[in-house]
């Protein structure tokens, strides 16, 4: 009753990956108890509408061997085709593809399909699209994961690394053309190692067993005490002694899936074992560091990674406080690193109390009534618990402006730069008039910093993809989802709900706080 849910849930905000949101109803038909029905997105154009505002003639959407439901297959066709006829282990030919599909998230869609042993994919349930912009890259829709999870017998332990990669496979479920991709890329050593050790990174903490059965209990509870009636209603499944045995193998799949895995991975690729490395936040709630891409958001996370090769890592400071530096397999003093791990070793970012002014909306192409109204604007945010003296802090990209003295913005407060305050003469907040320089619509970085010249804040925006083309010249403004995530992230920022975006208010309503795409209440 809810295992795929549960498994899409897994993921969600973990890993960069389009997803179905999942939320259960109980249902009546005129009075009548129709029990337990899942809301589920419907993976068609108006997924990506809803989810990108990209209308149907503006995207390619394609499923299985390249059928197309929106658009057109010419781009994937020069795709598969440079990648049938180059050879992947030359780094050059890597990076080329690379601006052709959005490598991370099909990393982490491989990562995620091979984790829930799903064995009705790759030659089926398998939906992929691109926005039909000039560097439109391709992305993967995770859906109908239900074969996963245990689901059939042998499924905890079943080696979907091989059956993802297999060069033979029938014409069900794993057809070569289904594998092509996956196999191909994995003769670059680049692809191989990010694959490898952000796997080892999901294991520690997306998919570790205690955050496994955790999840598992949640989505259990939410729907256990409808369940007699549900069952009493449709029979099936027969019984609550039934579904618990289901549960059951959902529960072993979370328990020991992971030491399968590993047996696969050191097969697959002849690895050294899994050695120790403690990833450590040396104040607890100053931040989060990221390795491979993935959030490790435990204050003190005990990690294993694979000595072969390097890992990524990244220092992540919340609102109000600053990056440091590292300490023990590295001593740098910048956010992002690359290092090797050994036996028994540590990782320890510090943090320390910093500045909470977020750049939280860019109003950088109005149309032309915009342009003749408000124009262009800067929204800041004081995501803090503090009052924070603006004082001298200047822009020194994008546009040119330095506040004047005794300039104050409060905590959750907005402040507002624009060509043309007599517009916002309505906002109850300070709206000041920038007259030196114009935000470039073809994207710029736009910085700040304080009196000493110190970075405060800075964001490096574009008007194509992944960052919402919606924002370029269409009237809406860049907004990001919530003032708390990493605003240099492209995947932070929407579109506006309104045309002229949300000057001095929140950017969002609808969606729960860190909540990007997909959401759920579970």
């Amino acid at each position: 009753m809810f295992r795929d849910g549960l498994m899409q849930g897994l993921v969600k905000g973990q890993m960069d990956l389009d997803l179905q949101a999942y939320r259960p109803a109980i249902v009546y038909i005129n009075g009548d108890y129709w029990g337990i029905h899942n809301l589920r997105e419907k993976i068609n154009e108006s997924y990506l509408q809803n989810n990108y505002d990209y209308g149907k003639d503006q995207i390619d959407l394609l499923e299985r061997d390249r059928v197309v439901l929106a658009g057109d297959v010419t781009h994937y066709n020069r795709m598969y085709s440079f990648l049938n006829r180059n050879d992947m282990s030359k780094p050059e030919n890597y990076t080329y593809v690379k601006t052709l599909m959005d490598m991370d998230e099909f990393i982490n869609y491989q990562i995620a399909q091979i984790y829930f042993s799903n064995t009705d994919w790759p030659g089926n349930n398998i939906k992929f699209w691109r926005p039909k912009t000039e560097n439109g890259r391709w992305r993967w829709i995770v859906f109908d994961t239900d074969f996963g999870f245990n689901l059939k017998e042998g499924g905890l332990s079943h080696n979907t690394i091989e059956f993802a990669a297999a060069t033979n496979g029938p014409s069900w479920p794993n057809p070569p053309w289904s594998t092509f991709l996956f196999r191909t890329l994995l003769k670059s050593e680049e692809f191989r190692n990010t694959f490898i050790q952000r796997f080892a990174s999901c294991m520690n903490s997306t998919f570790s067993p205690e955050r496994v059965l955790n999840l598992i209990e949640q989505y259990k509870s939410a729907i256990a005490p409808e369940m007699p009636g549900h069952i009493a209603r449709w029979k099936y499944p027969s019984s609550m002694n039934a579904w618990n045995t289901e549960i059951g193998k959902m529960i072993s799949f979370g328990r020991y899936r992971l030491r399968a895995l590993e047996r696969h991975l050191v097969g697959k690729f002849s690895l050294k074992a899994l050695v120790d490395c403690s990833l450590v936040v040396a104040e607890e709630g100053m931040g989060w560091i990221y390795v491979e891409d993935v959030p490790q958001t435990d204050n003190y996370l005990p990690a294993r990674f694979y000595p072969e090769m390097p890992i990524h890592a990244k220092a992540c400071p919340k609102p109000g406080y600053r990056f440091v530096g590292w300490e023990g397999l590295s001593n740098a003093a910048i956010d992002s690193i690359t290092t090797f791990v050994a036996d028994e070793s540590h990782l320890i970012a510090y943090f320390e109390e910093g500045n909470s002014i977020v750049i939280n909306e860019i109003h950088y192409h109005p149309d032309a009534l915009q342009n003749a109204e408000g124009g262009e604007f800067i929204e800041l945010f004081n995501a803090g618990n503090a009052i924070v003296d603006l004082s001298g802090y200047s822009f020194t990209k994008g546009i040119s402006f330095t506040f004047p003295e005794r300039t104050w913005i409060f905590p959750r407060e907005y402040l507002l730069l624009t060509q043309n305050p007599n517009h916002y003469t309505d906002l109850e907040i300070n709206v000041f008039e920038w007259k030196d320089g114009r935000l470039d619509n073809a994207g710029e970085e736009i910085r700040l910093v304080d009196r000493f010249g110190q970075l405060v804040n800075a964001v490096a925006y574009e008007r194509f993809d992944p960052w919402p083309t919606l924002a370029a010249g269409y009237g809406y403004s860049l907004s990001l989802s919530d003032p708390t995530l990493d605003n240099d992230d492209p995947q932070n920022w929407r579109a506006s709900q309104h045309r002229g975006g949300t000057p001095g208010q929140t950017n969002f309503h609808e969606f729960p706080s860190t909540e990007i795409r997909n959401w759920n209440q579970y």
